[in-house]
């Protein structure tokens, strides 16, 4: 089972049908455990609360959720590509990687007009590793478009669901994507469902926009640092500075 349970640790053990809930009481790892009995085996699903934060049976739940490791790049203060000097890489904390079970969130800035007129494409946001998982560019070289750029080598199902796609799973999103303020917020998820599926999604504002679904764990083990601007200098190769806002950019466990 993983984990040895004795009577004197904890406080109270129910039972409802094949679902075992144990509160276990002493330090360290207390906390609100759930626990399977198919008749024959008994299979240990791990902390769902934890308690150790706070002292054993204080009484006070912290949800398992905020004890994840995360890792904050930007704050509720916006960051633009035009306060950099080439690009700034923000080094994350969790040692996350693109092959690990991760929530990416961030929120960019609603602005087509500064997009509009440049002839030029701006690689403004995303990762140090700019093809994992993801990078989002403003191009107006035939028209003014954010494009959200997914990359799911390894995975074998591709959904979008929006109509400008180009390539498999590069989503160009015009203006009608701001529906609710001067900010989108972005989400992007990455985790390995209870029958071991891998699964990615995209959501804008709430929306679901891509799902990616594949039988295996995706290949790149690099780590997931985020970014803000452009190391080449170059503007014809992607670093045009938009002056975007970007906000709330941050990494965490999943």
């Amino acid at each position: 089972m993983g984990r040895s349970w004795k009577i004197k640790q904890l406080l109270s053990i129910f039972r409802f049908g094949e679902i075992i809930v144990a509160h276990r009481t002493s330090l360290p790892n207390a906390g609100i455990y759930m626990l399977t009995w198919d008749g024959n085996s008994l299979e240990d699903h791990g902390m769902q609360i934890d308690l150790g934060l706070i002292g054993g049976s204080s009484g006070i739940f912290i949800p398992k959720e905020k004890t994840k490791c995360e890792s904050i790049f930007i704050g509720d203060t916006p960051q633009r590509d035009t306060d950099v000097e080439e690009e700034i890489i923000f080094e994350q904390q969790c040692d996350i990687r693109n092959n690990d079970a991760y929530v990416i969130k961030f929120e960019v800035e609603c602005d087509f007009d500064k997009i509009q007129n440049t002839n030029a494409r701006s690689y403004f946001l995303g990762t140090s590793n700019y093809n994992f998982p993801f990078r989002i560019d403003t191009s107006s070289y035939s028209d003014n478009k954010y494009a959200v750029n997914l990359f799911a080598t390894g995975y074998e199902t591709i959904e979008t669901f929006y109509d400008d796609v180009r390539g498999a799973s590069s989503l160009y999103l015009g203006e009608d994507i701001c529906t609710t303020g001067d900010y989108m917020e972005f989400v992007i998820k990455q985790w390995a469902d209870n029958e071991g599926i891998w699964r990615m999604t995209l959501e804008i504002d709430e929306v679901l926009m891509a799902r990616f679904t594949s039988s295996t764990a995706p290949t790149s083990s690099s780590i997931i640092n985020g970014r803000l601007g452009f190391a080449t200098t170059d503007e014809s190769s992607g670093a045009y500075r938009n002056g975007l806002g970007v906000k709330n950019f941050s990494i965490r466990e999943y």
